[in-house]
């Protein structure tokens, strides 16, 4: 019996935030090696904040990810505060889980719907799929929806 050795390696995974690759090798039918690899490659926003004032950096951060700013905004924010000696109450600190939860709303609601659902449904795109499963990119968008409402009522805007 000859041995079967199967070695793949996509090294550009699509639909992942950063960039992303995996590696895959099979010998004599056990799996030898699997490497899935996130990875965000350097933005370099630390260096944008050297010098800045302190009630500036929340606007820089926010646009480290369209997707998510409330999660570095609200780092930041939490930054500061240590710096200062800062101790938020009981009250704000239910507020921004409140807003983090509009942020998860949304962005979950995107990638499950809009960016995983077509590949688990064998579309190339949300675009493809919806004339099929035009129901469950309603109920994406409405659920995406949400989360902004919510963003918007505790923040102001949304993204």
């Amino acid at each position: 019996m000859t041995e079967r050795k199967v070695s793949i390696h996509v090294p550009a995974l699509t639909r992942v935030e950063g960039e992303g690759s995996l590696r895959l090798r099979i010998e004599q039918g056990r799996i030898e090696e699997l490497a899935l690899d996130i990875f965000e490659p350097p933005r370099y926003f630390e260096k944008f904040l050297e010098g800045r004032r302190h009630h500036e950096v929340l606007d820089i951060v926010a646009r480290i990810c369209g997707i998510c700013p409330i999660a570095y905004q609200m780092s930041a924010v939490q930054a500061l505060e240590a710096a200062f000696d800062i101790r938020p109450s009981a009250w704000v600190r239910d507020m921004r889980r409140l807003f983090y939860c509009g942020e998860w709303l949304q962005s979950h609601s995107l990638h499950i719907h809009l960016l995983a659902a077509p590949d688990f449904l064998g579309y190339d795109s949300v675009v493809g799929m919806a004339g099929d499963h035009g129901d469950v990119v309603r109920r994406g968008l409405k659920l995406q929806g949400l989360g902004n409402d919510l963003i918007r009522l505790l923040g102001g805007r949304s993204v």
